[in-house]
């Protein structure tokens, strides 16, 4: 993330995708994905000109 906010990237928007199912049972996928979401999603612009390059 560094390299890329380096390079004039700015990250507008992050966020864990989860199951959001609070009746899931320990051991579950369901439960998995709300006590450590396997999946990040990103949304990234590129404005090289405010970092002045």
């Amino acid at each position: 993330m560094n390299e890329l906010i380096k390079e004039g990237f700015i990250l507008a928007y992050f966020s864990e995708i989860k199951n959001n199912d609070p009746e899931s049972l320990p051991g579950s996928w369901g439960h998995f994905t709300d006590i450590a979401p396997p999946w990040i999603e990103f949304i990234w612009y590129y404005y090289p000109k405010i970092l002045n390059k």
